[in-house]
């Protein structure tokens, strides 16, 4: 363990991986009130570089705004820093309708300025500092910067940039990029990386629930809460009268709430501050808005349904809250990163009288990739390779307008966000953009290796010492009025004939369908095999759907169907390929039956031979005519 430095300050042990481990004894839970083993009182100041301080709720950003030092707190999330702000007297909040000459003016008349901005703002906040060398900086969450990067990596790579002309800098989080990810961007590469070791901290109990339908269950719990004003969850009545449930797609909530016939007066709307999202709000009434959290004393409405751009880093008051996560992986960005967005969620209920603080449901389905890893790293190993080649021709390129013209092409396309490749400008300079070619390699770790199976997000959860996976008979009490209630109420023969009525009036993606029915994977393949009538001849039953679908088997033209929906005329794919996508279509239509790459000659696809280039390595593949 450490001790004490004779100046009051606790030190850091750098272990074999060269990251600086400091134990923080038991008994402590804030960093702005550290006690060594003796109970002395210990003094920690946020260092110069990489901080994993492990325990969400620390007290990281209060120790930045009660420091001896001129602070910049840079937020991801617009909410997170207006949390902080509505808590924290003598701060400035700027943002991007700040006026600058309000800036300079709050500057001018404080010694010690505390200016809490955005990623986004940061530019405007330094170009009205004099000297940025007497300020500190605190990126907050520093985790967005990489998982953002999906969809807005230039900002990402301009505050970046920006960054680098402040000395001291701390990089905070709970839940860092894994250093898999870190090694991999040039920017934090030799920063020095710190990290807390909390001897007793708390963890937070998870528990799984794997369904087709996470929406679906979803609306279940919502119902429940209306039904019962509130949920019994333990022999000792104990009731939970309010709920918060994450879920990161507006749309999702905003069908939520319309199916469930909320009012504005039962549910409070957290999503980040846009247009589109307002005007998805706005769409359920006049009386609906984009919601902030409650401060401490406020009062909670009984349900809070939000999205990753608003919870991260803020403050949550309830004292009877149960917090529920549904992650849907069947698209990339409603799917819950276990390693770092479910710990967040974990450490949002601020009130040690809450007896549900440490309890989640962690709601999901899983996910058969259609990529193995090995082609996926190909993939991009691939696309780096070629824009690194694109990035040195025309860094050394002496023809002006050809180099130009080159730039400007990038630029446009970026602007759409359509650039498809590593590549991007600064200084008119070609670089390397490895944030995006980390986030995509993230995203598939995210999408694909965490939701394979029920096995691998067991796994993803054990890995987070933060998190812990209780025995089922430890939960017996309140999953009995789960499973009752959300898990096993609705009916396949009941959803099946939902879906079939709605589909007579209704497009298949029509908002007023469900969202939950809409992928339902089963229910619409189903659908569109058999039709309408058909099902309902069968009166909605699965096993006689599926004994329909099993008997059909020798009509080609249901697979055939299927088959020309996914392989491109005249294409080429490879043998690992075809077999994993013939895979799904079967499994997806119920057959017991093995892909083979001569399955395809049985539906009429004529192939051949050829040789795929893919990452300098020829593969075996085919090409696809019909």
């Amino acid at each position: 363990g450490q001790n004490p430095t004779g100046s009051g300050k606790w030190i850091y042990i750098k272990n074999k991986k060269g990251i600086y481990v400091m134990d923080i004894v038991k008994g402590n839970k804030y960093l702005s009130d550290l006690k060594d083993e003796n109970n002395n009182k210990i003094f920690f100041e946020l260092p110069n570089g990489i901080l994993d301080k492990q325990l969400t709720g620390c007290g990281g950003t209060t120790l930045a705004l009660n420091d001896v030092h001129p602070y910049i707190i840079c937020s991801p999330r617009i909410k997170l820093i207006e949390n902080k702000y509505q808590q924290t007297p003598n701060t400035f909040l700027f943002t991007g309708d700040t006026l600058e000459s309000q800036l300079k003016e709050y500057i001018k008349n404080n010694s010690l300025p505390k200016i809490l901005t955005t990623y986004d703002s940061l530019g405007k906040v330094l170009r009205n500092i004099k000297d940025v060398s007497k300020y500190r900086i605190l990126v907050d969450e520093f985790q967005c910067i990489l998982s953002d990067s999906s969809f807005k990596y230039i900002t990402e790579l301009k505050f970046l940039s920006l960054l680098k002309m402040c000395p001291y800098k701390t990089f905070l989080s709970a839940t860092p990029v894994m250093d898999e990810f870190i090694n991999g961007i040039n920017f934090f590469k030799d920063m020095p990386y710190y990290k807390l070791n909390w001897l007793d901290a708390e963890k937070v109990t998870i528990k799984r629930i794997k369904s087709n339908s996470p929406i679906m269950l979803a609306k279940r719990i919502i119902e429940l809460y209306k039904k019962y004003n509130g949920w019994k969850v333990s022999d000792n009545d104990i009731i939970s009268k309010e709920c918060v449930i994450y879920l990161n797609s507006v749309s999702n909530i905003v069908n939520l709430v319309k199916n469930c016939n909320l009012s504005s007066n039962e549910v409070n709307i957290i999503v980040a501050n846009n247009v589109d999202n307002d005007k998805l709000i706005k769409s359920l009434g006049k009386d609906f808005c984009n919601g902030t959290f409650p401060l401490k004393g406020e009062k909670n409405k009984m349900f809070t349904l939000c999205t990753s751009t608003a919870y991260f880093g803020v403050d949550m008051y309830s004292d009877n809250a149960l917090s529920f996560v549904i992650s849907d992986c069947s698209t990339i960005n409603t799917s819950v990163d276990i390693a770092t967005e479910l710990q967040q969620i974990a450490g949002r209920q601020r009130l040690e009288t809450n007896p549900f603080r440490n309890l989640i449901y962690f709601i999901y389905n899983t996910n058969r990739s259609a990529i193995s890893e090995t082609e996926f790293n190909n993939f991009i190993n691939e696309k780096k390779n070629k824009s690194l080649t694109i990035i040195n021709y025309y860094n050394n390129c002496t023809d002006k307008l050809i180099r130009d013209n080159k730039i400007e092409d990038i630029n446009k396309l970026t602007h759409i966000n359509q650039n498809n490749s590593y590549i991007y400008i600064e200084d008119n300079i070609f670089k390397f953009n490895d944030l995006s070619f980390m986030c995509d390699k993230r995203t598939f770790k995210v999408q694909k290796s965490n939701y394979l199976n029920g096995i691998s997000v067991k796994k993803a959860i054990s890995d987070n010492k933060s998190l812990l996976i209780k025995n089922d008979e430890l939960w017996k009490k309140i999953d009995i009025t789960f499973k009752c209630n959300v898990i096993e109420r609705d009916s396949f023969e009941k959803k099946m004939k939902t879906y079939c009525d709605l589909r007579m009036k209704y497009d298949e993606l029509d908002i007023n369908i469900p969202t939950e029915l809409r992928y339902d994977k089963e229910i619409t393949t189903y659908y569109n095999l058999l039709g309408a009538n058909k099902i309902k001849a069968l009166n909605y039953k699965r096993s006689k759907l599926k004994n329909e679908v099993e008997t059909n088997i020798n009509n080609k033209n249901i697979i055939l169907n299927q088959i020309v929906n996914v392989f491109v005329n005249n294409e080429r794919y490879t043998k690992e390929q075809i077999k994993n996508t013939l895979q799904n279509i079967y499994d997806n239509l119920g057959l017991s039956k093995k892909a083979k790459t001569t399955d395809l000659s049985d539906f009429g696809i004529y192939t051949k031979e050829v040789k795929i280039t893919i990452n300098g390595k020829r593969i075996n593949g085919l090409e696809l005519s019909y």
